[in-house]
């Protein structure tokens, strides 16, 4: 194994294991200094002893060495709660976007306030690692400007910024079109329109090559736009969501991420949207243990649109297939809690669907319907003549309530399931027939916080 420390000013062989840049003794690996400022490890490995025989692939790694006494490192406060802050300190200054052209491991604070470019721009189809960062972006915070590309981004902060360029939306956190392999884990998003758009999958369904977004921190999605006069306009723009797929890889899981949108403060659609994506039938895509609370317009009040906690969407029914969607909360989400507008072979089973319908920011007291939310659960044809039929759509053993201002089903002031195409709704237990409140919410929230205790994980950036 060769190492090559900024180039060839320091390389180093290693012809045993473990491999170190400085070698070890016994497995402890030995000390070795390194100059302030930006630096470029590369290693590649050979078939035999001191660099004979055949070369590999090689591997970069691009790091920089700060001087703490000179720079005050970025600090974290405990999140309170589900709504706020995730909990971030922003770094005292910024460096400006880069271009990743080749694969390795980055680590830094970037910023664009240029709409038109990412903070940061991904060039390569060699994997990259994209981690311990705070991106702060106007527009897109990361980019793939090429196809079949293997991004892994954890640990960062994304700290969205509002639109300076008159009608044009916020950007989003991660634009990933044509993609063969992408991981999203341990990361926050703070005002960002779409945290994760991961569109045409382009890998070779294996466990390398697949879609994960798991333990992430999500606060007020936000898809608003600013108008020809230089305001932020408060208006429902495109598909915001919290992830939206097209593709069908294996291995697929969305798990364990806290999303919380408040209203007046965020603007989105669905939370997770497949459409014409999935899984396979020999390894269905998992949707899990999410809380995700929220999906409003800039007008909570506002009935002319749509959205849902979890929806399968798309005019192909075989592309939309292969989902198993269990043990999440959902909450709060204009119109409807979880369901399929299209697809095939959807179990949703084991959630925990309840909502008050309400926003509580404009008369605490006395509380105001949120009049586009409909129901919890539901079936039905978004597209007339899709290709393929709706078939095996199971909703079954999850726990439901869901207030509606004009509805008497099952109770006073309650629509817990409505249309259900093909009976597929069934075996549900509702919600007993008592006021659903933000209290009720609120302890929602706290049954996902102790969940996750429980198994020993953390949200957010580590």
């Amino acid at each position: 194994m060769l190492f090559e420390l900024d180039g060839v000013a320091t390389s180093h062989v290693e012809n045993t294991s473990p491999y170190a840049l400085a070698s070890d003794t016994g497995g402890d690996y030995h000390s070795w200094d390194v100059a302030i400022g930006a630096h470029t490890l590369t290693t590649t490995a050979y078939s035999g002893a001191d660099r004979s025989g055949s070369a590999g692939t090689s591997l970069t790694i691009h790091f920089t060495v700060k001087d703490d006494s000179a720079v005050p490192p970025s600090t974290t406060v405990p999140p309170t709660g589900p709504g706020g802050s995730v909990g971030s300190v922003e770094p005292s200054s910024y460096s400006a976007p880069i271009k990743i052209t080749q694969g390795g491991t980055y680590s830094g604070n970037w910023q664009s306030t240029d709409m038109s470019i990412p903070a940061i721009t991904v060039q390569t189809s060699s994997p990259v690692i994209i981690e311990n960062c705070h991106l702060s972006h106007n527009g897109n915070a990361i980019e793939a400007a090429v196809p079949n590309t293997r991004v892994t981004v954890r640990n960062c902060y994304f700290h969205g910024r509002p639109p300076n360029v008159d009608n044009k939306a916020r950007g989003g956190g991660l634009l990933m079109p044509y993609f063969a392999n992408l991981v999203v884990e341990h990361d926050s998003f703070e005002n960002t329109a779409t945290p994760v758009q991961a569109y045409f999958y382009q890998g070779d369904a294996t466990a390398q090559e697949t879609l994960v977004v798991r333990y992430n921190k999500v606060r007020n999605i936000n898809g608003t736009f600013r108008d020809g006069i230089g305001r932020e306009y408060q208006n429902f723009v495109a598909i915001q969501n919290f992830v939206q797929a097209e593709g069908n890889p294996r291995f697929g899981e969305i798990a364990w991420n806290d999303v919380y949108n408040e209203p007046f403060k965020s603007s989105c659609e669905d939370l997770i949207n497949f459409y014409m994506a999935g899984g396979r039938s020999d390894s269905w895509f998992k949707v899990h243990d999410n809380f995700m609370s929220g999906a409003f317009h800039p007008n909570p009040h506002d009935d002319d649109g749509s959205a849902a906690g979890i929806q399968i969407d798309g005019p192909d029914n075989n592309r939309s297939a292969y989902i198993e969607a269990y043990d999440n909360s959902i909450s709060q989400v204009l119109n409807g809690g979880m369901g399929a507008a299209a697809g095939s072979h959807i179990y949703m089973h084991g959630n925990r669907i309840v909502s008050s319908s309400k926003e509580y920011v404009t008369d605490p007291v006395n509380c105001a319907w949120t009049t586009g939310s409909y129901s919890g659960l539901f079936i039905f044809a978004s597209v007339p003549g899709a290709t393929g039929a709706m078939t095996d759509i199971s909703i079954e053993d999850n726990l439901v309530g869901w207030a509606s201002s004009d509805s008497a089903d099952p109770y006073a002031h309650r629509l817990d399931i409505s249309t259900n195409l093909g009976g597929g709704i069934k075996n549900n237990t509702h919600w007993p027939d008592e006021p659903i409140t933000k209290a009720t919410e609120d302890a929602e929230y706290q049954l996902f916080v102790d969940k996750v205790a429980a198994n020993g994980l953390v949200t957010g950036p580590m």
